[in-house]
């Protein structure tokens, strides 16, 4: 917020939407390394913000610091790190010099590092698979998009379509793939957030984030649930997190104007109190479904397990727990 130049009161209400926010808190008691990933991401947007307002070049450096950070939890945010300086382009305050000078230093100077690097050890130590798996899979997930896309229509045309409507196979998956899509992007939104957005739009309130980076993160986080949802066939709410945290930044611009420019009146105020506080009840209170079971299974384990047997789990929670 601040790196967007957010008003005080914008700050304060991100503050707010964060802990009232039931889709984060749904997360808080998983072992995911999804909040390195989240966290890193941000404040690599945020970096690269700062340098659309004050032209520093240690805020492309820490871009590249925190994309770095991000890609150690979870290594498709090179992608998204990659794709995020593009939005230094379309800013209009920063002069042709500038945006080239970012550029630069964003890509150019990191790639020609890399490769320096990669060539020196080359001969001395291995690829880890970690990094073999960076550089390789969105190559392969590229690669065997059209071949995914064919199969799934296939599928779709001699398992499930009459063959009078086998034609329509491509729509009928489009359909279906877009209804998970968009069912679990408002999953990850929760229903009280899309209800505060709701209200806005219908009170003419709701704001545009008129900033590259901030677009660019967020049509490319969003392309890449598409990719991803094609390839693999399925979306959890959980992938959609990041996705949700930049919508989250446009509601609290939005909040903060209808709030500074009276664009709601009492009536309305009061609805989004109301929303507010069901949001922080449901965030704190109800955290998705029961994890009990994990408590009864480690402590299950503790009395009837002996002290040096090994435990085969299919949940890692329990793994993680039982020692």
């Amino acid at each position: 917020m601040v790196a967007l130049e957010g008003s005080v009161l914008c700050q304060r209400l991100a503050v707010l939407v964060i802990i009232c926010f039931p889709g984060f808190a749904n997360y808080q008691d998983y072992l995911i390394r999804d909040f390195g990933y989240w966290s890193g991401l941000m404040l690599a947007a945020a970096a690269l913000v700062r340098y659309m307002g004050r032209q520093r070049v240690i805020d492309l450096v820490s871009w590249g610091v925190f994309t770095g950070l991000a890609a150690l939890f979870r290594p498709e945010a090179i992608i998204l790190g990659i794709l995020m300086p593009i939005g230094i382009l379309l800013c209009r305050d920063l002069t042709a010099a500038a945006r080239l000078r970012a550029i630069l230093y964003c890509y150019v100077m990191p790639f020609l590092s890399a490769s320096l690097l990669f060539l020196w050890f080359l001969d001395s130590i291995a690829i880890s698979g970690v990094y073999q798996y960076m550089l390789q899979e969105p190559i392969e997930v590229i690669a065997g998009l059209f071949d995914s896309w064919l199969s799934l229509t296939s599928v779709v045309r001699d398992s499930i379509l009459n063959r009078y409507s086998e034609q329509y196979a491509g729509l009928f998956l489009i359909s279906g793939l877009a209804g998970i899509y968009i069912s679990q992007l408002l999953d990850g939104l929760g229903v009280w957030a899309i209800l505060c957005m709701a209200t806005l739009f219908y009170r003419g309130a709701w704001v545009r984030v008129k900033n590259g980076v901030f677009l660019v993160a967020l049509i490319s986080s969003l392309m890449m649930l598409a990719i991803f949802l094609i390839e693999k066939q399925f979306l959890q709410a959980r992938f959609t997190i990041f996705s949700c945290f930049l919508l989250l930044i446009t509601l609290c611009f939005s909040l903060a104007n209808a709030i500074e420019k009276q664009r709601v009146t009492s009536k309305w105020r009061s609805l989004l109190l109301l929303i507010a506080v069901c949001a922080f009840i449901d965030g704190q209170y109800s955290f998705g479904y029961s994890k009990k079971y994990i408590s009864d299974a480690v402590d299950w384990l503790a009395r009837y397990a002996e002290p040096q047997s090994s435990v085969i789990s299919n949940n890692p929670q329990i793994s993680y727990r039982s020692g």
